[in-house]
């Protein structure tokens, strides 16, 4: 393990099988320029991580960031982050910040864990089979496809606009708001409402689609 206890600004990184990095509290590792990875790479972070590129991380990568902790890819978050490995998880109690969250790796299996604040300013690109838990506040600002992918929002999920199940499911027991366009329910799509569910667009479905609510679902176009 290598940790970082002062503000440290790297280029042209190379992360090595079983590399395991932490970001002491109070602490910035800035990584710049390229970055190769391979094996199964961890990130633990107290402080902050930030990227000033967009990376495309290859390596199996396991992403713990504490309360207080912040992930970024650009000094705002403007940056896109994407995983390629074959299996990654992303526990986050403190803070994310992107621009384009993807995971590019058709073969994969991905778990996002939420419990606070991850704010991704653009898309969400999902290859793989992926599941997204959220128990804080998720904003997304334009659309995102789900065909092979899970999401179980105990909290609050934010989308500027509508999206793609394509197959997918989500299951809502807090707040899902959508803002403007279409939630297209394609396949064997299924949205399962227990909480608050409202959406300022249309719903568009298919023969095998499925939606189901004891909860409070609001459509107003």
């Amino acid at each position: 393990m290598v940790c970082f206890t002062t503000n440290t600004t790297m280029s042209d990184v190379a992360f090595q099988n079983n590399s395991k990095i932490c970001i002491a509290s109070g602490v910035t590792l800035t990584i710049q320029n390229n970055i190769n990875s391979s094996g199964n790479v961890t990130f633990e972070i107290a402080g902050t991580l930030q990227f000033n590129q967009s990376p495309n991380i290859s390596a199996n990568l396991t992403i713990n960031i504490a309360n207080g902790g912040t992930l970024r890819a650009g000094t705002s978050g403007g940056n896109n982050f994407t995983f390629n490995g074959a299996t990654n998880t992303l526990t986050n109690y403190g803070t994310v910040a992107v621009s384009v969250l993807g995971f590019s790796n058709g073969s994969s299996t991905n778990l996002v864990d939420n419990y606070n604040l991850f704010t991704i300013a653009q898309n969400i690109n999902i290859s793989g089979v992926t599941a997204f838990r959220n128990l804080g506040n998720i904003n997304i600002g334009q659309s995102y496809n789900n065909s092979t992918s899970t999401y179980l929002n105990c909290g609050t999920i934010n989308s500027t606009v509508g999206y793609n199940l394509g197959g997918g499911k989500i299951t809502n027991t807090g707040n899902f708001n959508v803002g403007t366009g279409s939630i297209d329910m394609s396949g064997n799509s299924r949205l399962e409402n227990y909480g608050n569910f409202y959406s300022r667009g249309t719903i568009n479905g298919s023969s095998n689609s499925v939606i189901y609510n004891e909860g409070l679902m609001r459509i107003t176009s």
